[in-house]
């Protein structure tokens, strides 16, 4: 883990995970974002101090008092990611509901009450009468819209696979 003691400056994009940010960035504009660890890669220490004071130094939920406090410093305009599947990011319009929410679907997802495995699609099956809310999910087909239309109030978009379409091939 690496540490940093900046305030972490204001963007206009928080690609959330390190995880696929190559692949996001290219179309991003330079230097425009900010890249949040959430597997905590990097920790921004004044960020941390920051959500003891604001949040409690005692509570249980310290991995999201810091990403919101993080999200609260860089003030984006838009939270992208490509992990579809973490249940922090369904959440974030409760707490910032002018910031627009961009999922891509970076996986085959099984929507059935037996697959456990995918511990966030799980918590998705028992709270089937909540709707989250994100502004947009980027899906691999028709079958992915339906299943994630059944659990998000978000508009959508069929793009096939986003990490297969950034490699060209010739015919």
């Amino acid at each position: 883990t690496k540490f940093t003691f900046n305030k972490p400056e204001k963007k206009n994009f928080l690609i959330y995970d390190q995880i696929g940010s190559d692949l996001i960035r290219k179309y991003l504009p330079d230097s425009n974002y900010n890249i949040f660890s959430a597997r905590l890669e990097k920790i921004n220490l004044y960020c941390l101090f920051l959500s003891f004071i604001k949040y409690n130094f005692f509570s249980f939920k310290l991995m999201r008092n810091y990403t919101l406090t993080y999200i609260d410093l860089t003030r984006p305009n838009l939270i992208i990611s490509l992990i579809d599947n973490d249940s922090f990011l369904w959440n974030v319009k409760n707490f910032f509901p002018k910031i627009k929410v961009v999922l891509i679907q970076n996986g085959i997802r099984a929507f059935r009450k037996e697959n456990y495995k995918d511990k966030h699609f799980g918590e998705i099956i028992r709270k089937k009468n909540d709707k989250y809310i994100v502004d947009y999910i980027f899906v691999f087909n028709k079958y992915f819209e339906k299943k994630y239309k059944l659990f998000f109030d978000c508009k959508t978009k069929i793009i096939g696979s986003f990490r297969n379409n950034a490699f060209n091939y010739k015919k």
